[in-house]
């Protein structure tokens, strides 16, 4: 059975503390859009806004993906998750850059302490991004389109370890 897509709600109450609802959901990928899934959303959000005594700050939609067939099973010899290529970007709207991180960079991909920005897998993550796709854009958090590459630099970065969570349900 695939993992459900989950419709979130990030809700407030009245001292200020803030609660996440996640809510399940299935549907026909062929013929439902994203605009579809967002009027879902909003609707279903509209009938616990009417139960709930909270307000409901912000949510979100999230649809799990499997990877692509073709793409590698097994990780690289040697590749390490703290092993971190960043690319920071200019966008069209004003100065400020914006990083991206792509972890287990690739040792093959870097010379001299650089990574290969010239020709390569690199080059063409960077003109994909900078180009975005056929109805869209790569963004920055603000969504002003990433135009072109400001710099790119490899660094290591620490990666903790994910505990995992308990919970205990007392009647």
């Amino acid at each position: 059975m695939a993992t459900p897509t989950v419709f979130s709600y990030t809700t407030l109450d009245g001292n200020g503390v803030k609660a996440s609802m996640p809510f399940y959901v299935s549907y026909d990928g062929a013929l439902e859009t994203v605009d579809a899934l967002i009027g879902e959303w909003l609707s279903y959000g509209g009938l616990l806004d009417a139960v709930t005594g909270g307000v409901i700050l912000d949510g979100q939609i999230t649809i799990p993906l499997a990877p692509d067939a073709s793409w590698k099973d097994t990780p690289v010899a040697g590749s390490d998750n703290s092993d971190v290529l960043g690319l920071n970007y200019n966008n069209d709207d004003d100065i400020n850059g914006f990083l991206n991180t792509v972890n287990m960079l690739r040792t093959a991909l870097v010379s001299a302490g650089r990574p290969i920005i010239g020709t390569g897998a690199i080059a063409a993550l960077i003109a994909a991004t900078t180009a975005g796709f056929t109805n869209g854009f790569f963004v920055n958090k603000a969504g002003s389109n990433l135009v072109s590459l400001r710099e790119a630099f490899q660094a290591d970065r620490k990666h903790r370890k994910q505990l995992k969570a308990k919970s205990t349900v007392t009647p």
